[in-house]
């Protein structure tokens, strides 16, 4: 992996690499969603993410966990990881793959912390009744929401991709996210990893990276960082022709957006962040 500074935002550069055997955010056998290969989360974002912002030994809280990337990291980084995904079917998967990988890491004597997914609607958050099946309060919120109808991935409609409107998937994205960061506690960070979107009708940007940092904004976490996630190319320069003939750039990248819940950044050093500790690639 590369790093590198752009102006005033981090640049990361993707090399290509997977989670051996991880799964992809499984699409309901009645999902009327686009026959391409599903984007699987890029596990050296996760390392980096959980390196960098989560304390060691802490607890992490995903309200979109979609595939077991993010769930499969934290557990080797010894972290305690809290999924909440609608899907049974893309829970059955991960835990397939997570006792399989566990074994591996008992079998190897390394780090290993179960992950937890469970079966819940992310917008019941801003309540009480999921907090009870989750820790009073976590150390690093990180996910990866729903690019509301880029992709979808189910028929059910609490599903935020079956959102009636962009103003409705807001709506529920406020719910989660900031119900997430109602439990996130104070001096500790978040981050979600969003990219644009056009309006299918228009062909106009949404604003949806400003708009996730406004509902952040909201409930009281301030934006700390800005990175770019650069992404592989695979067919874009084929795609890159079509769109140009309305002058649209063909997108390869996606938004790191890193939030701080405290007053200032006086207590971060205080707040357990190692965030120069090395990286292995064993």
């Amino acid at each position: 992996i590369g790093v590198r500074l752009v102006g005033s935002e981090m640049c990361i550069r993707d090399r290509a690499s997977r989670v051996r055997g991880a799964q992809p955010r499984a699409a309901h056998p009645n999902s009327r969603a686009r026959r391409h290969v599903r984007s699987v989360f890029d596990p050296m974002l996760c390392e980096l993410a959980y390196r960098w912002w989560a304390p060691p030994g802490g607890s992490i809280l995903d309200p979109f966990a979609g595939g077991s990337v993010r769930g499969v990291v934290a557990a080797r980084l010894g972290l305690a990881y809290h999924g909440i995904e609608l899907s049974a079917t893309q829970i059955t998967a991960n835990e397939a793959q997570a006792r399989r990988i566990g074994a591996e890491c008992t079998a190897a004597r390394v780090p290993w912390v179960r992950p937890k997914w469970m079966r819940a609607d992310a917008t019941h958050l801003d309540g009480t009744a999921l907090h009870a099946r989750l820790p009073a309060a976590v150390d690093f919120v990180f996910t990866c929401p729903p690019y509301y109808d880029l992709e979808r991935y189910s028929n059910d409609g609490r599903d935020l991709c079956n959102a009636p409107s962009y103003a409705a998937f807001l709506r529920a994205l406020d719910k989660a996210l900031g119900g997430a960061l109602q439990l996130l506690r104070r001096d500790r960070f978040a981050c979600v990893v969003v990219g644009e979107l056009r309006d299918r009708r228009t062909g106009l940007c949404r604003n949806f990276v400003s708009d996730t940092i406004s509902i952040a904004q909201r409930h009281g976490a301030a934006l700390y960082n800005s990175a770019v996630l650069l992404t592989a190319y695979n067919t874009a320069p084929m795609r890159a022709r079509a769109g140009f003939r309305l002058g649209k750039l063909t997108r390869c990248h996606q938004s790191v957006l890193v939030f701080w819940k405290g007053e200032s950044e006086a207590s971060v050093p205080n707040a357990g962040i190692v965030p120069n500790q090395a990286i292995s690639w064993e």
